[in-house]
């Protein structure tokens, strides 16, 4: 997905009036928890009119903490890395990556008619049709963590 999502995404996918009180209950109970461990939350509780306690909308809430908070934008934390996250096998490699196509190899069977893998399993199909990848990817795999659990 490349480019911004449509600022109506947010308020027009359909979604069961369960799932979005459950979603807001975990919210409001991760919020609690946070607190009680001492860490700042910034968290506005909504009026079923879509207002928070100083009558803002959600739209306007959010503009301001942006402002107020500045959040940094999600940053490349792998650029400074020697490995390189792009490979899986190799002496550039990257650990996770490695890991991560293993792991869905692995548990390929129970993993393959999961809907919202369909791009993964997809891309593992192809890792498993060069037998000589999949293979090296599963060896690199093995040798990980053997030198991580001694």
């Amino acid at each position: 997905m490349g480019g911004r999502l449509a600022p109506e995404y947010a308020t027009h996918v359909w979604s069961h009036k369960l799932r979005i009180a459950l979603f807001l209950s975990a919210m409001r109970h991760f919020r609690d928890r946070l607190r009680r461990d001492g860490i700042t939350v910034h968290y506005h509780q909504m009026t079923e009119h879509g207002r928070d306690e100083r009558g803002e909308g959600f739209a306007a809430v959010l503009r301001q903490d942006a402002a107020r908070l500045r959040p940094q934008p999600v940053g490349n934390y792998c650029r400074h890395c020697r490995y390189r996250p792009g490979e899986a096998t190799g002496d550039h490699a990257c650990p996770f990556t490695t890991l991560y196509w293993e792991f869905l190899d692995r548990h390929f069977d129970l993993l393959k008619e999961n809907a919202r893998l369909k791009f993964q399993i997809a891309n593992v199909k192809a890792k498993r049709n060069d037998k000589s990848l999949m293979g090296k990817i599963r060896k690199r795999a093995d040798l990980l963590r053997r030198e991580w659990t001694g």
